[in-house]
Parts: C-alpha cells; sequence; structure tokens
C-alpha cells in the first residue's frame, strides 16, 4: 500500500472501460474465479482495496456491491477445482464428492441466478436494510489526511446506526438515556 500498488490496479481496472455494467461483469468473473480458488476471507483481503475505488468511481452502493461480492465468493466456494464449501459438505454427509456434483451444479445455477438478480435489480438486496431503517444510499468514502477510510459524513459507523436513532441520539447525547421508540 505504501507504494500505491493497489490503487494502480484500481486505476488501470477504471481504464479498461467506462461503461459500469460491463466492468461489474468483468469484476465478478475475477472475484468468481478467486472464489473458485481462494477462501472468503483471503479474497476481500486482497480484492477491497483494489474494487473500493472503483465501486466509488462508478457511484455503486457499497451495501448492493458487497452483497454482490458475497454471492459470487458463495458461488466460487462451490465450484470446481478447489470447492471448499462442497468438500466440506462431502465430509459432514460421508459421501464421495462424485456424488455431490449433480445436485451442486443444481445449486450453483440457482445461485447464478440470484446473483443475476440481484445485480439487474439492486432494490432486492437493498430492500431488508431499508425496511430496518438503515440508510443504504451511496456514501462516498474517502481517505483522510491520515489515509484513514472515512465516509462523507467522517465517520463509518453511520451504516450502522438506523435512520430513525440518528436524530435521538444526537438529542439523547448527554441524558445517557436510551433513546425513545416513538413509532
Amino acid at each position: 500500500t505504501m507504494l500505491g500498488t493497489f490503487r494502480h490496479l484500481a486505476e488501470w481496472i477504471i481504464s479498461l472501460t467506462d461503461n459500469g455494467v460491463v466492468l461489474l461483469i468483468l469484476v465478478m468473473l475475477a472475484v468468481l474465479v478467486a472464489g473458485m480458488l481462494l477462501d472468503a476471507i483471503s479474497i476481500y483481503l486482497i480484492m477491497m482495496p483494489i474494487l473500493i475505488p472503483v465501486m466509488q468511481h462508478f457511484e455503486w452502493n457499497p451495501v448492493w456491491f458487497g452483497i454482490l461480492l458475497a454471492m459470487n465468493i458463495a458461488i466460487g466456494q462451490f465450484s470446481p477445482p478447489v470447492a471448499v464449501n462442497l468438500m466440506v459438505t462431502t465430509e459432514v454427509a460421508k459421501i464421495r464428492l462424485e456424488q455431490t456434483l449433480g445436485w451442486a451444479l443444481l445449486f450453483v445455477v440457482a445461485m447464478g441466478c440470484a446473483l443475476a438478480l440481484v445485480a439487474l435489480f439492486p432494490a432486492i438486496a437493498l430492500w431488508l436494510p431499508t425496511v430496518l431503517g438503515y440508510n443504504v444510499r451511496f456514501w462516498r468514502i474517502t481517505t483522510n489526511d491520515d489515509g484513514l477510510l472515512m465516509s462523507s459524513h467522517q465517520r463509518l459507523s453511520f451504516f450502522l446506526i438506523p435512520k430513525r436513532y440518528r436524530n435521538q441520539r444526537v438529542q439523547n447525547a448527554t441524558s445517557h438515556q436510551p433513546p425513545h421508540n416513538h413509532a
């Protein structure tokens, strides 16, 4: 990160095309291939410093994009050549890997269809957080002078506080009392 390698990779990815849909498909294919070979934690640690600037550039909703990544990694974890989740499943069920391939393929196709639906209709992924009162509109994430990632309101916890409690939280900050639900 000191050499700016992740930033250069992100700029290179952004320079591939000006079309956000094409780039989203390319990113999803790359994440799928990574999911076939690596575990999820490694993928997030390697890919997120590269993908956050891409997400910002195309102004993709971070919640929606994160859900797409998680779904895509899950598909990769069930797909050969490594198929980590498939191996765990066969070990728990005490059956051979070859016996599960037909069912796993059906599962992967169903997950792929769900991924396509969420990609085409972001409201599917954003419906539940919105109903629960979270603000899921786009927030531009930037770095401050110390190099820390911050939201446009200079607080990362913004996504963790439901909309209905934000104003009450500020009003009750001095009274040390929990916010009252007036609904």
